[in-house]
């Protein structure tokens, strides 16, 4: 039912905006020094790189 499709997809939307805010949360506490959040941090970045090589990895492999 359409009701129940517009709720699952504000539901994404949310949890997006959720995602987005704890994000944004963690880099300020780690350019305000803080030593747990700074390795959250980088850990959070090395796994966004990963997964953005292994995407483009993925696209060359099929271009070829």
């Amino acid at each position: 039912d359409l009701a129940d499709a517009i709720g699952e997809i504000e539901s994404v939307a949310d949890m997006d905006i959720v995602a987005q805010i704890a994000d944004e949360k963690m880099k300020a506490a780690a350019e305000a020094g803080d030593p747990d959040a700074i390795r959250r941090y980088e850990a959070y970045l090395a796994k966004r790189r990963e997964d953005y090589h292994k995407k483009n990895q993925s696209k060359e492999e099929i271009s070829a």
